[in-house]
């Protein structure tokens, strides 16, 4: 996605996602944790498996008024200068986190509390670049937070078991399911935890089939 000079131009090959961005590497998989849904996450994620977390930090809620701006939903809808939007209101599905393993640095989705494939239903876990030090990223802020690099943790401990918190990279932002003939998406965003890293928040968006 649009921070560092790494992530995820599979993303944006495999998941319709739009992003500046870099390099990939390969699969493992791991235990993960449950996470705090809201109340309302059954009606967000109607049709689809995601289900809506409860924004629990300023940052975290910031990240939705930045997903629901004109701009963040033409983001989402998959491109930022185009005429088309995403409908509906954002939920809180997520984090990419950000692990330190030496000179490695990797980046891993976590949905939910899950570990997830980088790039949709399948792919590999995470994005791996060499550590140049450069990371916009926070330290974690709150129970989900903290559950999310955990999780990340545990998805690559087969290759990095030493690996280090980093901190949280992005919100992971969903619109409502939409259902097609493939089986449906999801319209999203990543909003980064740092602001100011872009002009309006936005690392990465467009359609994840999750």
């Amino acid at each position: 996605m649009a921070n560092r000079k790494i992530v995820a131009l599979l993303a944006l090959a495999l998941a319709t996602t739009v992003t500046a961005g870099c390099a990939s590497k390969s699969e493992t998989s791991g235990a993960t944790q449950p996470a705090n849904t809201s109340s309302g996450s059954a009606d967000a994620a109607k049709g689809g498996s995601v289900k809506a977390m409860t924004a629990e930090t300023t940052a975290e809620k910031n990240a939705l008024v930045s997903a629901a701006t004109p701009q963040g939903r033409k983001w989402a809808a998959g491109n930022p200068n185009g005429t088309e939007s995403a409908a509906g209101d954002p939920f809180l599905a997520g984090y990419s986190v950000y692990l330190i393993d030496g000179s490695s640095f990797y980046q891993v989705w976590v949905l939910n509390g899950v570990a997830v494939p980088f790039t949709g239903k399948t792919g590999p876990m995470y994005v791996k670049s060499a550590n140049d030090g450069y990371n916009t990223a926070v330290s974690a802020a709150s129970k989900n937070q903290e559950a999310a690099v955990a999780a990340a943790q545990a998805a690559i401990k087969d290759v990095a078991p030493n690996a280090k918190p980093g901190g949280t990279g992005q919100f992971i932002v969903f619109f409502p399911f939409v259902n097609n003939a493939a089986g449906g998406y999801y319209p999203h965003v990543t909003v980064y935890a740092v602001p100011g890293v872009t002009t309006d928040g936005i690392a990465s968006g467009g359609t994840q089939y999750r």
